[in-house]
């Protein structure tokens, strides 16, 4: 499993504290996981690595439109 959580966004207003205790809960579940936090919790990282992985989490926000699941974010 990958999971990534927490990413430097270069604003600490927009840290995701719990975002990153989230993907470091999935190592302790999942010991054989690749867990990358803030500043190596990028966007590259996730391309390069997700094709090798079964399962990707990502710790993040979102926005559930249950109405319209198609346009959740």
């Amino acid at each position: 499993m990958l999971a990534l959580g927490n990413p430097d966004l270069g604003d600490p207003k927009k840290s995701l504290q719990y975002a990153g205790i989230e993907a470091q809960e999935i190592k302790s579940l999942y010991p054989q996981s690749a867990v990358y936090l803030e500043k190596e919790a990028t966007e590259d990282k996730a391309k390069e690595l997700s094709p090798q992985n079964d399962i990707i989490h990502f710790a993040s926000h979102a926005e559930l439109r249950e109405d319209d699941p198609l346009a959740s974010a």
